[in-house]
Order: C-alpha cells, then structure tokens, then sequence
C-alpha cells in the first residue's frame, strides 16, 4: 500500500516523502525492498545484512557480546534439551522473549516478555508458544526495580556517526517488569553514551534506534535488554529535551549531510497518561489517594505522548476510554 501510495504521488513538487519506521515489522519490510522504496522515499537504515541480524535478537545478542557489551545468559527455544539447559544455565525466575518482537503481536495478550517462575511453568509455555510456531528465549532475569532501566536514544548518519543522543530512565512502565515506558526521566550517563557509542559505529550503524539497559544492583554492570532499530515510544521526551531526533533524521536524510550537534536537557520527564495511569492504578494500594498523587504529579513532566494543545483530540479519547475503566474498577470493589 505504500508503495503504491509513492507511485501515486511520484514527481510532485514536494518531492520524496521521508520515512521514520517506529516498529520493527516496518523497518524489515523498508529494508527488505529498500531498492523499490528508495525510488519514492527517502529514508535510513544500517545495511540490509545488519538490519536483519539486529531484528533477531538470537543474532543480535551474538553481535553485541562480541562486540563487548554485557548480555544476560540466554538459551534459545531451538535447542531440543531446552528446559534442561534453561534450568542449568539460567534458573528461575527467567524471562520468555520472543526473537523476533513483531511476530509476538498475535500472541494472546501480547506481552513484550513473560516470566516463568519454575521448571513446570517453563514447560508449559515452551508447548504453547512453539505451537504457534514462534521461537524464542529464555534468558536470565535481572533484578532490581523498573527504575533501574535504562535507555540511549540516538540517531546516525550514512557514515556511522551520532548526530543527535541521549540516555534516559524509566520511572514507570505497563505492565510492570516487562512493559514499555510510561514515566520517563532524561538524565546524563557518560558510561552509557560511551559502551552505546562504541558499539554502533564500531558496525556502522546508521538511523534511528533505542538501546535499553538495566542496571543490575548485583554487580553495579549495565546489562543490554535489547537493540530496537527504530525510534520509540519516548520519542518526545527527545525532541523537548533538546534532541530533536525526527528533526535530525529528517534533515540528514534528505536535506542536510550535516548537523550541528544537539543541545541536552536533563531532568525532563515524559509521560504516557493512559499507559502511566494503568501502572498507578494496577499497583497494590492504587486506590484514590495515588490517583490523587498522581494527579498533583503530572505538574512535573514537560513531555507528553498525547497531550498537545494543537490536536486535542487523542487526550480526549484517552482520558475518556480510563475514565470509564475507572468508573468500573471502583464499581467492582469489594466493600469488605
């Protein structure tokens, strides 16, 4: 449909359109028919070979050991003494993700990863799952809070170098332990900037991408979580921290070779309302008095995923979809 949508508006006088993938199943299918694309879209990817490799997290989590950075003990669901190695290897908890994160959009529930808690339960979802004839893997859980994750945001040229970053942390997320970021906090973490940095231009990387962390509180050590190879969730708190990677991307891919490096704000918080409200609402004691607190704390975040003045609309249905599921949450209380 897109490419059809090029053809149709070929040789206007705007020109091409530039492209900005924001899930992995778009960046494959750009990168898969880079040559017809290219004709009627200006865009960035790292080489179809590295592009590929990246996707799969059995290839990526190889590449980015290699390349020095530290990966959890991983096994994947391939191996016929799977449950064994796991148990062997790994232990419980361990964490279930899936190779290919697109292809776990059909699963039930569409978790981002699953915990499984023993030997049984492993056995379980390995029969499920491998019924629907997805591989994943099992890797080792780390442990610590969900503000002990970490993020670098960053945007790279044809020639393998940053023009804009940034490292974050995650405040909240839904769901909780293995979810996607709905309180965000942009902060400075040179040992970030330099593992991440190192890394990417070390394979060429070029476009978007969002590297995630998390800082296991056994040995002080960044451990990598996964490689995503197009812009995030977050990807305003970039843009209000000073780190317009849209911007960036769209002037050095179509318009401008170079630019002047970005300008950091530390400090900025980014919220999804919806996904942010959930998490406070889902936790043990989230009754009235943290959604109040919540409340009184929306006058500190400066970035938000639906809020804008200009198109109203998207807050609006949100609020009115979680005003409803409030209402029958509460309804739904047990008085005693």
């Amino acid at each position: 449909e897109i490419l059809e949508w090029g053809r149709r508006n070929a040789g206007s006088s705007q020109g091409k359109c530039v492209l900005i993938s924001t899930l992995e199943e778009y960046v494959r299918i750009v990168s898969e028919h880079r040559d017809e694309m290219s004709e009627f879209f200006l865009f960035r990817l790292p080489p179809a070979s590295l592009a590929a490799q990246l996707i799969d997290k059995r290839s990526q989590y190889r590449l980015m050991e290699n390349l020095g950075l530290n990966v959890p003990a991983t096994v994947s669901s391939e191996r016929e003494d799977f449950i064994e190695a796991t148990t062997e290897h790994i232990g419980f908890p361990c964490v279930l993700k899936p190779c290919e994160s697109h292809l776990w959009r059909q699963v039930r529930g569409r978790f981002k990863a699953l915990q499984v808690n023993s030997p049984r339960e492993l056995e379980i979802e390995w029969n499920r799952l491998g019924q629907l004839g997805h591989e994943f893997l099992a890797q080792e859980a780390i442990p610590g809070n969900d503000d002990r994750l970490y993020s670098y945001l960053g945007y790279y040229n044809e020639a393998g170098r940053p023009l804009g970053d940034l490292t974050v942390r995650k405040l909240r997320q839904q769901p909780a332990g293995y979810g996607s970021g709905s309180l965000v906090e942009s902060i400075d973490e040179p040992g970030l900037y330099r593992i991440s940095r190192r890394a990417l231009e070390e394979i060429g990387y070029a476009g978007h991408l969002d590297m995630e962390y998390k800082l296991d509180p056994r040995d002080d050590a960044w451990k990598l979580i996964e490689v995503n190879i197009r812009g995030t969730a977050f990807i305003q708190l970039a843009v209000s921290s000073g780190v317009d990677l849209p911007w960036i991307g769209y002037l050095d891919t179509g318009y401008l070779r170079t630019s002047a490096p970005a300008a950091r704000k530390t400090g900025v918080r980014f919220i999804n309302s919806g996904w942010d409200l959930q998490a406070v609402l889902s936790t043990p004691d989230g009754g009235i008095p943290s959604l109040a607190a919540w409340i009184l704390d929306l006058r500190k975040v400066r970035a938000f995923a639906l809020l804008n003045l200009w198109d109203i609309k998207p807050i609006i249905w949100e609020l009115t979809e979680y005003i409803r599921k409030l209402t029958g949450r509460f309804r739904n209380i047990d008085p005693e």
